[in-house]
C-alpha cells in the first residue's frame, strides 16, 4: 500500500485513490478504507479533502495589476496546503451495536460489542504515520464467537496506516488573456488524463477574472478584485469545486512585483468509496455497500503575500497563504503584453 501511495504522490487526487481503493492483506493489521464504516472512513480521509479544498482555491493570481489588452500568459502552477498537526491523529468511533447471525440461533444484537486493541483509540489520519487501531470483539459479543467455534481475531477492524503526507498538492495548467479596460481572465484546467482502469480519468476546470480598480480610482498601489472557480474529478471516486473571491494590492518594480491579497474561499469534497466484507464482520456494513461523504471547506478571508519575477519572456511566482491549512504556490510560466 504504501508504495504504490509514493509512487502517486505527484498530485492529490491519486493520493486520496490510494486511501480509498488499494487493498490490503485479508485481516491483516494493515487495513485500508474500504474496511471502514462511514463515520471511521471520513475521519480518516478528513484532511486529504480539506487540504483539496484549500490547495485548490490558492495561487488564483501572481500580481495585482491585469494584463494588457491582447497581453497572455501561460505556465503550469503547484499549490500546496500544509496539514496542521492536530490533522494527523484521529479517535476512532466504537461501533454502538452489531448484528451477528448465530448459526441455529439466528440473528442477535450485541451492544458495545468491540474495544481497542491497545491503550490508545487514536489512529492516525492519510496525513498522519504510524500503524492504525485495532478494534477487537469484546464481551458477550467474544463470548458467542467462542461459543460457536469463531475465531474473533477474525472479526477485528484494522484502520489503515497513516501515509505520512507532509502537503496535499493540487497542480494545473494556466492561461491567461487580457480584454482591456483593467481585465483579463484566466483558464486553469487539467486535461482529462485516464491514470488507470480502476482510477479512471481524472481532469479539472477553473476559471477566474482579475479586474483593476486602480484603472478608475488613482492610488499608491495597485489594487483588483478578483474571482474565480475551480471543479475537479477522478473516476467515480471524487467531485470536489471551489469559488474564491477578494482583492490584490501591490506594486511593481522594474521587473519584481510584491503583492498581498485577502481571499475569501469555500470548497466542497465528495468522497465515494465501496466497503469490503467479504467475511461479514458484522462491525461493517455489507459487502459492497457504496459509501458517499461529503466535506464542505468554508473558510475566513485567507491572507497571503508574494511576489513575482520577470525575465524577458519567462516569469516565476511563490506566495504564501494563511489559513486553517496554511499553504504555498509556485506558479512558473512565459508570456507577453504585462503592463
Amino acid at each position: 500500500m504504501r508504495a504504490r501511495t509514493r509512487r502517486l504522490l505527484a498530485s492529490l487526487p491519486l493520493l486520496v485513490h490510494a486511501a480509498i481503493a488499494d487493498r490490503a492483506t485479508a485481516q491483516g493489521v494493515e487495513g485500508d478504507l474500504s474496511g471502514l464504516a462511514l463515520e471511521n472512513a471520513e475521519l480518516f480521509v478528513q484532511p486529504l479533502t480539506q487540504g483539496l479544498g484549500f490547495a485548490m482555491t490558492s495561487g488564483l493570481f501572481d500580481e495585482a495589476k491585469p494584463l494588457g489588452r491582447f497581453g497572455f500568459d501561460v505556465g503550469i502552477r503547484v499549490n500546496a496546503a500544509l496539514p496542521p498537526t492536530e490533522a494527523e491523529t484521529f479517535s476512532a468511533v466504537l461501533p454502538a451495536s452489531v448484528v451477528w447471525n448465530r448459526p441455529v440461533l439466528g440473528p442477535r444484537t450485541y451492544s458495545n460489542p468491540f474495544k481497542g486493541k491497545g491503550a490508545s483509540l487514536l489512529s492516525p489520519t492519510a496525513v498522519g504515520d504510524g500503524p492504525g487501531v485495532i478494534l477487537e470483539p469484546t464481551g458477550q459479543f467474544r463470548s458467542d464467537l467462542v461459543l460457536y467455534g469463531q475465531n474473533p481475531a477474525n472479526y477485528e477492524i484494522a484502520f489503515p496506516e497513516g501515509l505520512k503526507i507532509p502537503a496535499i498538492p493540487f497542480l494545473v495548467a494556466h492561461a491567461s488573456v487580457g480584454l482591456g479596460f483593467g481585465t483579463d481572465v484566466t483558464v486553469r484546467f487539467i486535461p482529462e488524463i485516464e491514470v488507470d482502469d480502476e482510477l479512471g480519468a481524472i481532469k479539472a476546470m477553473g476559471f477566474a477574472v482579475r479586474h483593476e480598480i486602480s484603472t478608475w480610482i488613482p492610488m499608491p498601489l495597485d489594487l483588483s478584485v478578483v474571482l474565480g472557480t475551480q471543479t475537479l474529478n477522478v473516476g467515480d471516486y471524487l467531485e470536489a469545486s471551489s469559488t474564491q473571491y477578494g482583492l490584490v494590492a501591490g506594486r511593481g518594480l522594474g521587473p519584481l512585483s510584491l503583492f498581498v491579497s485577502g481571499i475569501a474561499r469555500s470548497a466542497s469534497v465528495n468522497i465515494s468509496y465501496t466497503v469490503e466484507n467479504p467475511d461479514d464482520n458484522p462491525g461493517l456494513p455489507e459487502d459492497g455497500t457504496e459509501i458517499r461523504f461529503e466535506e464542505d471547506i468554508e473558510s475566513g478571508v485567507a491572507l497571503g503575500a508574494g511576489a513575482r519575477l520577470s525575465l524577458l519572456f519567462m516569469n516565476i511566482d511563490g506566495q504564501y497563504v494563511m489559513d486553517d491549512y496554511n499553504g504555498f504556490s509556485v506558479k512558473m510560466g512565459f508570456g507577453l503584453g504585462r503592463r
